[in-house]
């Protein structure tokens, strides 16, 4: 039986605002961006956000997140 990993010890409090999620679910999308249900949804359906799905669950890459909301670099 594999052993928990108890995440907290692993990295206490000082480390932990360096770490980024791999995927967040889409209601902590909307919390994160601001954004609506029915514009995270649409920008899913766009393909404009990359998701992994894991069951009944729809995850959303963090990375994708992000580059949709980097600014744009002037060119």
């Amino acid at each position: 039986m594999p052993q928990e990993i108890d995440f907290d010890a692993a990295f206490p409090a000082p480390f932990a605002p360096m770490l980024k999620p791999i995927t967040v679910t889409v209601p902590m999308c909307r919390k994160i961006t601001g954004l609506g249900n029915t514009t995270i949804w649409g920008l899913i359906k766009d393909r404009k956000l990359e998701v992994a799905r894991v069951g009944g669950r729809t995850l959303v890459i963090f990375s994708s997140l992000e580059a949709l909301l980097a600014p744009n670099k002037a060119k």
